[in-house]
């Protein structure tokens, strides 16, 4: 209140003593009066409900409450100090749903009781009628202030609800601005949170009918208030709620609340509004969270309702613009967005996602000889039987006329799919019956293309399987299947294509693979060409990227086919060589590869062990779990697997333990450019010491030539691969080239022949320097010239002692030489790169002259 309530009542100095002097006298025994208070109040059938709940340790600690009151009512106490306690005292019966009758009437009991014990005291009949008046003056006072904490909470709460009303009128009239459904949700519990003082969260779930399991979306608020998923098949409010479709509140911190609703320890009550769709099973909830008890109840419920009630229009209004008028089926709306959204999911969990175009071949005859009402009818019973072909979560919509669209979500293999479009081939061909007894059998060409093989946005994928829906209908007459995978166009694609349709085949060339450390030829790997009629042989590039997913799987499978049998020949002149072959992701993806490898290998008497399958690091198929669970299920036949052309994507270097391998292939690219950058060698002995304590084989690609093969053997590495021991042959070349082969001869001696290979030894025993001074060892017995390779190679070919090989050798020497401990070493840090640095340009410098001098 605004002004001197006491002074308004009368109450005065006279008054104030008068209370005072009996005040002891006055309160002895309140503890009977706070009783009597809440006995009145539960004698009520309204305020009866009111504290039903409340167990008898809760109603005692509220009658220590009164009784306490009232004898501070009567004590000497400072004016604005009691204001804020019985106003405080008003706000908490307001929240606690007590009505100001109730608390009038409450006071009575007040008078009652100083009634009695005035009787008792030993008062003149003036003293006795100044006292009484003046105890009803602090009653008076007392219950005016409880009444104003009481209308002043009443008073917040009218502006709470006048708040969130606001917030929600703001999102209908923003309606015609919202691009998406999506949208406009998250800006309903965006601005209703924002609004309000007491709300915390707020969000929305959507599911299915006979859901098992809700995910919250739409979300704003305190993250932490929001739950991973709710189990409403289980007992709970919020399947209460969306069975019962009506308002549920819940208070967290009651016994038996659910677990999900008390995440957040500020969260006092959480308000649960269900809506459910007309003509579908689809229903879901609005649900807020607030730090008060009883908010829902004071700010009212009909204003949640609406909020709820204005989601389940929208939503409908959704489903009516994104639904087909015919089919009942989505249209080409919901199909991009229910696409992008897949999208999303599957970059997110690196999955496999199966996007398809199917265009009925032949529709219009039906349409011309039986009417559009048959061509109608038609149709309706084919999206029917279309949707019971795929898969839960799966989606089917009608793009137009005969067209229609599909998306297979979270697909573990090729395989999975191919069922799928088996299920729809064996939907169509079975005959419709039309209204008038006719029988009528459908055909239709279906394009496909799969991410992430296909890595490209929503509309390029829309793009890409309608261009294989073309060639899958221009192909009816000659095709085995009526899918069609989608494949990139190819520069050279006419010559590749014109292939396949001749006399083409598929042939492998084999290329051997020596280990550095036998000096032994140990493998060979198939490598996949392609011999026109015309006698030319085409590589990988010019065909492999023209050939679809069913196709690259016949080709893994070819090349093993090939390479078994030229082992089976080896075998029998004795040379027991292993085998390594490139397998497309599609191979490893496909769920029958397992069986098919074990097919293959059956009647050869080839052990699995001496087969390597060689993935290549490329797209995101290696983060999927079906392809780490396929790539063990391969290596526990006994194959071996290698991941090929690492390095060319760094997310596989990271995931190197995680990945069931046996073997790394180097991609060719960081060995191409060693005569311009012979400082990449340090690369690749980085890659070796992270092979080793992986326990893995590193195999480098692409050594093209002897300082290559130099610089690889002094490094230290596994084994090889490239020109520098052979190009790839054919079968019947590569054995004259085996037998011919003298044990050895090209591969390089104990101690570099080259330059390359002398300044690869003299990084490797730089390294060996720095890990012993690591160690705490002295290197003094290192720091002498003589002992580098490099430094041996240079003078064994007549380099001067003042050449800047040599120069900037000994500088490299006194770094080292210098200090006896890493410690000291590391100081000179940025010396000691600057002059490596530099050696590896003269080295570069060097060998460029030396080829110029050569040619």
């Amino acid at each position: 209140m605004n002004f001197d309530l006491a002074r308004f009542l009368g109450i005065g100095e006279a008054d104030v003593s008068s209370v005072l002097k009996h005040a002891d006298a006055l309160t002895e025994n309140a503890d009977e009066l706070s009783s009597g208070f809440y006995d009145y109040l539960h004698a009520h059938p309204e305020t009866q409900r009111l504290f039903a709940d409340y167990g008898s340790e809760r109603m005692r600690e509220l009658a220590q409450m009164l009784a306490d009151n009232f004898r501070t009512m009567l004590g000497r106490h400072d004016g604005d100090e009691r204001r804020r306690t019985q106003g405080n005292l008003g706000s908490r019966h307001y929240q606690a749903g007590v009505m100001t009758t109730w608390i009038v009437g409450a006071y009575r009991l007040y008078i009652d009781f100083l009634h009695e014990r005035l009787a008792v005291l030993d008062l003149d009949v003036d003293a006795r009628r100044r006292l009484e008046k003046a105890l009803i003056k602090y009653v008076l006072y007392d219950m005016s202030l409880q009444l104003d904490g009481y209308e002043q909470a009443r008073r917040t709460d009218l502006a709470e609800r006048d708040k969130v009303a606001q917030a929600a009128l703001a999102v209908t009239m923003s309606l015609d601005k919202a691009s998406a459904l999506e949208d406009v949700l998250t800006s309903m519990c965006d601005r209703v949170v924002s609004a309000s003082a007491h709300l915390r969260a707020a969000w929305f779930c959507l599911g299915e009918g006979g859901a098992s399991e809700l995910t919250p979306s739409y979300f704003a608020g305190d993250i932490s208030c929001l739950p991973q998923r709710i189990d409403v098949a289980a007992a709970g409010p919020l399947g209460d709620a969306l069975r019962e479709l009506r308002p549920v509140v819940v208070a967290p911190k009651e016994p038996g609340a659910p677990e999900w609703s008390q995440q957040q320890a500020e969260v006092q009550t959480i308000g649960i509004f269900p809506f459910a769709l007309r003509n579908t099973a689809v229903s879901g909830c609005f649900v807020a969270h607030a730090d008060r008890p009883r908010y829902f109840d004071d700010a009212g419920l009909s204003i949640f309702e609406s909020l709820a009630m204005l989601a389940q229009l929208l939503i409908e209004l959704r489903e009516q613009i994104q639904r087909d008028a015919l089919t009942g089926l989505p249209n080409r709306s919901a199909f991009s967005v229910h696409l992008a959204a897949a999208l999303e999911r599957a970059e997110r969990a690196g999955g496999l996602l199966c996007v398809g175009i199917l265009d009925l071949d032949d529709f219009k005859p039906v349409n011309d000889h039986y009417g559009h009402h048959a061509g109608d009818d038609l149709l309706r019973m084919l999206a029917e039987r279309l949707r019971r072909s795929l898969r839960s979560g799966d989606m089917i919509a009608r793009l137009s006329g005969d067209e229609f669209a599909l998306v297979l979500d979270s697909v573990s293999s090729l395989g999975e799919a191919e069922a799928v479009f088996s299920r729809i081939g064996a939907a169509l061909s079975r005959p419709f019956t039309l209204a008038d007894g006719t029988l009528q059998v459908l055909a239709a060409s279906l394009g496909v293309t799969v991410y992430p093989f296909d890595e490209t946005d929503v509309d390029g994928l829309i793009r890409h399987a309608d261009q294989a829906m073309y060639e899958a209908k221009n192909r009816k007459d000659e095709r085995t299947s009526f899918w069609n995978y989608w494949s990139s166009p190819h520069q050279d694609r006419s010559g590749a294509q014109s292939a396949w349709a001749g006399s083409a085949r598929a042939v492998a060339y084999f290329q051997p693979v020596a280990d550095l450390n036998t000096r032994r030829v140990i493998a060979v790997e198939a490598l996949a060409r392609l011999e026109l009629g015309n006698g030319r042989v085409l590589s990988p590039a010019e065909f492999l990227r023209g050939m679809g997913p069913v196709a690259r799987r016949d080709l893994s499978r070819e090349m093993l086919r090939q390479g078994l049998d030229l082992l089976r020949k080896l075998d029998e002149d004795g040379m027991h060589l292993n085998l390594s072959f490139n397998v497309d992701a599609d191979f490893i993806l496909d769920i029958g590869c397992v069986d098919c490898f074990n097919e293959v290998l059956r009647d050869t008497g080839i052990e699995p062990a001496r087969i390597t399958l060689e993935i290549l690091e490329s797209g995101e198929f290696l983060a999927t779990e079906a392809a780490l669970e396929l790539m063990a299920s391969l290596r526990a036949t006994g194959a071996r697997i290698a991941l090929d052309d690492v390095g060319s994507a760094y997310s596989s270097l990271l995931r190197l333990k995680e990945l069931p391998i046996d073997r790394i292939k180097l991609d060719q690219a960081f060995v191409r450019d060693l005569a311009q950058y012979p400082s990449n060698l340090v690369f690749v002995m980085s890659l070796q010491s992270l092979a080793l304590g992986f326990g893995v084989q590193l195999i480098v690609e692409g050594v093209e030539t002897h300082p290559m093969l130099d610089a690889m053997a002094a490094l230290g590495v596994d084994a090889v691969q490239g020109y520098a021991l052979t190009p790839p042959l054919n079968a019947d070349a590569l054995t004259e080239w085996l037998v011919a082969y003298p044990g050895g001869a090209r591969l390089p001696g104990s101690k570099p022949s080259t330059l390359l290979g002398a300044y690869g030894a003299h990084l490797r025993q730089r390294a060996l320097m720095e890990q012993i001074l690591r160690e705490g060892s002295f290197a003094a017995s290192l720091n002498r010239a003589q002992r580098c390779p490099l430094v041996q190679f240079l003078q064994n070919t007549g380099v001067p002692p003042e050449h800047p090989l040599l120069r900037i050798h000994d500088e490299i020497m006194v770094v080292f030489g210098g200090h006896g401990i890493l410690g000291e070493t590391m100081s000179d840090k940025s010396s000691l790169m600057a002059a490596e640095e530099k050696l590896a340009k003269l080295v570069s410098q060097a060998m460029l002259e030396e080829c110029t001098q050569t040619n």
